[in-house]
């Protein structure tokens, strides 16, 4: 008899179990709304953009989107123009089967009415290809109960929580004091949500009902203390145990484990940041055994980049003549040669943290590296001045 082993150790999502524990939908539904469901929650994509990102076509995209929505997962919305025509087919995405929806029976399609003389097509019931419709998961606009605003703001959350270990943890992070960390700002930068909200779904409060306009109390609690803080914990954990990315025994870094993010964001994976310095290498040959060569991320995301370089030139034979000890060499490296600027506090924070993350003592010695809006600097023509601004 075959047994099957599920490990859990990297990405994940917070969803409801509702579809996958219904017996009536297909596997492609299902993955294909699991997938829908782990994106962020103000995600708009298209269904051509959908089958961009898995292996189905956009036929087989739109067959699983009719069955989810025969089953209430999916509602449409016809769209209309300033004029009144009808546009773009609006979908929302629905963790469990809308109310109203009866399940396993194709919606009735309303009769097209001209509501306005100059609309010539009437409603389609397919989406159209030239103008894909819209997928949309953006809570303020679709959700009307407190119970779908906790469930979408739990599940977008969850996703930063690594990012905002990277950031701002210190071993000491605990569901308790998470809105202690950072200002009000940044908090929202960081995790997508404000701190009142993080409260309101911790240690729950009033709020007013949209439809009766009645004031209720939500008791919160929507997190298991003890599984929070030990997720914590172990991601910590295992942010100490990738640390030194020196040690050539590592096969994976600490971004393996950390969900894509919102656009600025998003981590280039370390396969592409190797071929990336390969080629820096391969046009600039022997630049990694000159100590008196400059390297420099003027927008760093993560800080791969940077200990990319920074490994190269550590493990540089003739670097290894120059600097024989293995901590002044890398202490000259990271003083002398490798630079860096992020354009935001909570990038600046994980790739600092990143960077220096294996030296305590440097992490408060170091200079090189900066906040600051490179992209922001070169459209404004004062990049060099920036540049000279930050280092000299």
């Amino acid at each position: 008899m075959a047994v099957f082993r599920v490990e859990k150790t990297k990405d994940f999502t917070v969803m409801s179990n509702h579809h996958l524990r219904n017996t009536e939908l297909s596997l492609k539904a299902k993955g294909l709304l699991s997938l829908m469901l782990s994106l962020p929650e103000d995600w708009d994509y298209t269904t051509k953009g959908l089958a961009h990102i898995c292996r189905d076509g956009v036929d087989s995209i739109t067959t699983a989107l009719k069955e989810l929505e025969r089953h209430g997962y999916l509602t449409r919305q016809r769209l209309r123009n300033e004029n009144g025509q009808l546009g773009d087919i609006e979908y929302t995405i629905h963790e469990k089967p809308a109310t109203g929806v009866k399940q396993g029976i194709s919606p009735k399609r309303e009769n097209p009415r001209q509501v306005n003389p100059r609309q010539a097509k009437p409603e389609q019931a397919e989406p159209e290809q030239e103008n894909p419709a819209q997928l949309n998961t953006n809570p303020q606009r679709t959700k009307k109960s407190v119970e779908d605003f906790v469930r979408a703001h739990l599940r977008g959350f969850a996703r930063t929580i690594p990012s905002f270990i990277m950031a701002y943890g210190d071993g000491k992070l605990t569901l308790q004091n998470f809105d202690e960390y950072t200002e009000d700002d940044v908090f929202e930068e960081v995790t997508g949500i404000t701190e009142e909200d993080f409260r309101f779904l911790r240690d729950g409060g009033e709020y007013k009902d949209p439809e009766t306009g009645a004031i209720e109390h939500f008791a919160g609690n929507l997190f298991d203390e003890t599984v929070f803080n030990d997720s914590i914990e172990e991601f910590w954990k295992k942010k100490q145990e990738l640390a030194d990315y020196f040690d050539a025994t590592n096969t994976e870094d600490i971004f393996d484990y950390i969900p894509p993010q919102k656009t600025n964001q998003i981590f280039t994976p370390r396969w592409v940041v190797e071929k990336m310095v390969d080629e820096l290498e391969q046009n600039n040959p022997g630049c990694f055994d000159d100590p008196t060569k400059t390297f420099a991320d003027l927008y760093m995301k993560s800080g791969l980049y940077i200990t990319e370089i920074v490994k190269r030139l550590f493990r540089s034979e003739k670097m290894k003549e120059v600097y024989p000890d293995d901590k002044e060499r890398v202490q000259h490296i990271l003083k002398n040669q490798a630079y860096g600027m992020a354009p935001t506090r909570i990038i600046y924070l994980i790739a600092t943290n990143y960077i220096l993350g294996f030296d305590e003592q440097l992490q408060s010695e170091m200079k090189n590296f900066v906040q600051a809006d490179a992209a922001q600097a070169a459209k404004e023509n004062r990049l060099d001045k920036l540049v000279e601004e930050c280092f000299g």
